[in-house]
């Protein structure tokens, strides 16, 4: 009997790849323009932002706003405050977020 050893998973077949590529590139060019979109609307706001305002200012799905703001934190573009503040958009009591240009080490918004 000639068996073939188990070398691990199977490749996926071409057209698989091709569309995990195109997703995958998509994405990736989506969350790039998240960033520099979030990151001038941050330039224009000197008292900062919820994520709600951004997502519905900019009109983004609230639930794609994490990973351009955490890419943003990452970098030191932007850091979030220290304090929570009433939401515009949900009343909630939220943490903000600020731009560098802006951060003078303050822990509230004046509320």
């Amino acid at each position: 009997m000639n068996t073939v050893a188990d070398t691990g998973p199977r490749p996926q077949n071409v057209r698989q790849s091709s569309i995990n590529s195109y997703y995958s590139s998509a994405t990736q060019q989506q969350i790039g323009s998240d960033i520099d979109r979030i990151e001038k609307y941050l330039r224009g706001k000197p008292a900062g932002a919820t994520r709600r305002q951004i997502a519905e200012d900019l009109k983004i799905m609230t639930s794609s706003i994490p990973r351009p703001i955490n890419a943003l934190i990452a970098a030191g573009t932007i850091r979030e405050m220290q304090t929570s503040a009433p939401c515009p958009v949900t009343r909630r009591m939220v943490t903000w977020v600020i731009h560098k240009i802006y951060d003078k080490g303050q822990t509230a918004l004046g509320f």
